[in-house]
């Protein structure tokens, strides 16, 4: 059989023509299981599957082995589990099920841990909240003070936002739901201006001045 020198330095294993169809019965290193392979496919190490390959990479400690199986413990039950080596590397922790996953992202992302946290909220807006909250629309005309609409068109009532935070004011509901601290806006608008703090600054302070006029 002769190949050219190129053909010769690519190519590990050479077959003749009459060969290279014909398949090879390998043993799988890892179970034992016999499977036909072409000849070209024959490794120093042959598996019947995948799943074979990783459970002897991790069985053998291949540390550079992307699909190598490792043992780890998970940090909510406590139960060990295994993960491709290439998993891990991935995320910073490995949990064995997705239910504690989710137990540690509750837990990880609630409150203060959370980017998005804003202070928290108030439920309760004191007892004379729904007074002031009519009162403040009253005031406003029943108009949106950001976008004008108005609650006919609107087909609901619209929203009382405080200027500045109830929570700031530690319980004193005189003082936090009080007019000036008090403005109308539609559920777009007061939706919008709450996830944007530059436009809900530049709002506030057109609004005031617009009252104290």
């Amino acid at each position: 059989m002769q190949r050219p020198d190129w053909w010769a330095s690519r190519a590990q294993q050479h077959y003749c023509t009459d060969c290279r169809h014909k398949p090879l019965r390998i043993t799988c290193d890892w179970c034992g299981k016999e499977k036909r392979i072409p000849p070209s496919a024959k490794k120093e190490h042959n598996f019947c599957n995948r799943k074979c390959c990783r459970a002897w990479q991790g069985a053998n400690g291949i540390v550079g082995a992307p699909f190598a199986q490792v043992t780890l413990t998970c940090p909510v039950c406590g139960i060990g589990f295994s993960r491709q080596r290439n998993a891990v590397d991935r995320s910073n922790v490995s949990y064995c099920a997705k239910e504690c996953f989710y137990e540690a992202h509750k837990s990880n992302m609630s409150g203060p841990k959370n980017p998005a946290w804003r202070g928290g909220y108030e439920p309760y807006y004191g007892p004379n909240w729904k007074r002031q909250a009519r009162r403040t629309r009253a005031r406003d005309g029943h108009r949106c003070q950001r976008c004008d609409i108005d609650e006919a068109n609107l087909s609901k009532k619209l929203a009382v936002h405080h200027v500045i935070p109830i929570r700031t004011f530690e319980r004193d509901f005189r003082r936090a739901n009080a007019l000036r601290n008090l403005v109308s806006l539609c559920p777009p608008c007061h939706k919008f201006l709450e996830w944007h703090e530059d436009q809900m600054t530049e709002f506030l302070a057109s609004w005031q001045t617009k009252s104290a006029s």
